[in-house]
């Protein structure tokens, strides 16, 4: 589920088992550069470098507690995250979180922060404005039905948000 408020969007994922697949993954973000095949934007995971040359690459990040890519803003994970970076040849860039083979009742949650800076990331990272009170299996599809569409409950059961009254 993506809810999204002023400056970010949460996304929240639970459950996620399988036995038949030979591996799951869930994406975090998939785009094109915008310098494409032929530049080097920027990328970080935890404030360092995870791009080191022009080319294709894929690189396990463990830990990750921010991303950045330069051009599109910072992703901030509550929980650390072991992540995956690929880039391919053609100029996109992937990042993702492998549940392995058979995964059992995995979990994911982060913040996309778009149009960040890498600075504006880290500060975010440090002092949070959302806190995730609660990630588990069918919950928010149980919550939805009850309310059929009042997302604010719901959203008040998952998601603290500081105001400037709170903050």
């Amino acid at each position: 589920a993506w809810f999204m408020f002023e400056n970010e969007v949460v996304a929240l994922g639970a459950g996620i088992t399988s036995t038949k697949d030979p591996g799951v993954e869930t994406i975090i973000d998939n785009k094109l550069l915008k310098k494409g095949d032929k530049g080097n934007e920027e990328i970080l995971a935890n404030g360092e470098s995870i791009n080191t040359v022009t080319t294709a690459y894929t690189k396990n990040a463990e830990g990750v507690k921010t991303a950045y890519i330069e051009n599109f803003g910072g992703y901030y994970f509550p929980t650390a995250e072991n992540l995956i970076f690929n880039r391919t040849e053609s100029g996109y860039i992937q990042i993702y979180k492998n549940h392995g083979v058979n995964p059992q009742n995995d979990t994911y949650n982060y913040v996309i922060l778009p149009n960040m800076t890498k600075e504006q990331t880290e500060e975010y990272a440090a002092n949070p404005e959302i806190e995730i009170l609660s990630n588990t299996d069918c919950s928010k599809l149980n919550e939805l039905q009850k309310h059929k569409g009042e997302y604010s409950d719901l959203i008040d059961k998952l998601i603290s948000v500081k105001t400037l009254s709170n903050a």
